[in-house]
């Protein structure tokens, strides 16, 4: 039997444990156990969430004893780790408790902390210009690519007559030749994708 110094109210568990009395309710779901009266062995309830909760993974101060627990306003959280076999915290025949993954209030609002300063980091980027706006990039590409194809088009026609010239060979024929070559490349050019181009 549970030593009576042992047996403790659930709130008075949460004290020494410096977590909220909604934590200790919600440890409770996931199995910790409580006597049929309500209250907490704290001897076992402490065994099973030293099992059950990833050290590495409490945020705040650690689990402490009766005569340095922390007030009643202590705002400590921590963060349920999978107990499935092989599990290094894994206990022998103990069910594995659900994980817990944060979505609430601090959730969202660390996200938009996140996207305030990712935007912010664009805006001095691109004061600094180091970055330019989507569309200007966009069109810049676009004016360049359409360039070097009217260039490339125009090749054949420039340099024919001086290479029949220089072998000696037909003009006519050379030329066909030259267009087929350089709208090959261009289908092929056209056809690369550009995912993976750096």
């Amino acid at each position: 039997l549970a030593s009576p110094d042992t047996v403790i109210s659930k709130a008075e568990f949460g004290r020494r444990l410096g977590i909220t009395r909604g934590r200790v309710s919600h440890l409770v779901k996931m199995g910790m156990p409580v006597r049929p009266d309500g209250k907490v062995d704290e001897a076992a309830a402490r065994a099973w969430y030293d099992a059950h909760i990833d050290p590495s993974r409490r945020r705040g101060r650690p689990v402490v004893g009766a005569a340095d627990a922390p007030g009643p306003n202590a705002t400590v959280r921590e963060t349920a780790t999978s107990t499935a076999p092989g599990h290094r915290d894994a206990v022998p025949g103990a069910p594995a408790p659900p994980m817990e993954v944060d979505t609430g209030y601090s959730y969202y609002r660390a996200e938009h902390e996140r996207l305030k300063a990712e935007k912010t980091a664009a805006q001095l980027a691109q004061l600094r210009g180091e970055m330019l706006p989507k569309a200007q990039v966009h069109k810049v590409l676009w004016a360049r690519a359409r360039l070097e194809r009217e260039m490339l088009t125009q090749f054949p026609a420039r340099v024919a007559p001086l290479l029949a010239a220089e072998f000696g060979v037909p003009e006519r024929p050379l030329l066909d030749a030259l267009e087929g070559h350089v709208r090959a490349h261009l289908e092929a050019l056209a056809a690369l994708p550009l995912e993976g181009l750096d």
